[in-house]
């Protein structure tokens, strides 16, 4: 997390060159799907459910995996939903990696076609505001079909044991 981003810009395109993955979508998905960001996020949610919980399905007879699938993942919904957003608010507004990537222009991500109506079209912004305004329509779809989720991860966040 400290290391800049920049920095990994020719080496991440190196690699992507190697496995074969250029002007494919798969360098945009698959380095991002487990982020040190939410690996801080998942320990420090997960910390927080009470051990007593834990304990007492140690004394009902679950094993560790049963624990994890039966107890702590369905405390965890609200973590999940969030690291969803998070990754996906990421994702759908990078605009660099996909730069690098994707040398094809028809498959240019939003941001980056965003960036081709600029250019053509310089003296016709309503194009212009038309894609911008297309652009937050997922997001507001993603938003409201998780916000029971994210009111749950704001009223979770102070429990105390």
């Amino acid at each position: 997390m400290l290391i800049p981003g920049s920095v990994l810009l020719v080496p991440g395109f190196l690699l992507m060159r190697d496995f074969g993955w250029l002007d494919t979508f798969w360098p945009l998905i698959v380095p991002n799907l487990a982020g040190a960001f939410n690996v801080f996020l998942a320990r420090q949610f997960i910390e927080l459910i009470p051990d007593d919980l834990i304990d007492a399905a140690r004394i009902d007879g679950c094993g560790e995996w049963r624990i994890y699938w039966q107890v702590i993942l369905p405390l965890s919904r609200p973590l999940l939903a969030t690291m969803g957003i998070l990754t996906f608010l990421y994702n759908w507004n990078n605009f660099v990696s996909p730069l690098i990537f994707i040398l094809d222009e028809a498959k240019f991500t939003l941001p980056l076609g965003l960036s081709l109506l600029q250019g053509q079209y310089t003296q016709i912004e309503n194009i212009q505001m038309a894609g911008a305004a297309l652009a937050i329509i997922p997001v507001l779809v993603l938003f409201f079909a998780f916000q029971n989720q994210i009111v749950k991860s704001f009223s979770t966040s102070g429990l105390k044991e």
